[in-house]
């Protein structure tokens, strides 16, 4: 459940070349195992990695990177996804509706940078976050 549209997320929510995205993208990779619990409303996928740790003197302890928004396709309705990390780990993607609103159809979903339906990433804002 949610497999595609968890590729489709992830795939955003790491691109770019910087060295943060290429060890995010690693730990993605090797992922040891997931649990994933629906809301009805959205849904959490919790991931257990233990390898590719981000560096703490370079990084923040703890973050999150939220830039990935959906639009459903025929409706009003958007969906977010929220990817956070902690203690140099990837731990858990969160996605969600806004207000009450059923979570939709996955191929429904189409995914832009922002709430703004941005085709490109704003990296100069992600990263002054880390």
């Amino acid at each position: 459940m949610h497999e595609k549209l968890e590729k489709r997320v992830m795939d955003m929510l790491l691109h770019g070349e910087h060295e943060l995205f290429k060890i995010l993208k690693e730990q993605y990779e090797s992922v040891e195992s997931k649990e994933i619990t629906n809301t009805g409303v959205g849904f959490y996928i919790n991931y257990k990695v233990s390898s590719h740790r981000l560096d703490e003197k370079k990084y923040s302890n703890k973050f999150h990177i939220g830039d990935v928004d959906g639009n459903v396709s025929g409706t009003n309705q958007n969906v977010g996804f929220i990817l956070y990390i902690e203690n140099g780990y990837m731990v858990m993607l969160e996605a969600y509706t806004y207000g009450d609103d059923e979570w939709p159809e996955d191929d429904l979903i189409s995914l832009s940078y922002g709430s703004e339906g941005q085709s490109e990433r704003d990296y100069d804002l992600i990263m002054e976050n880390y």
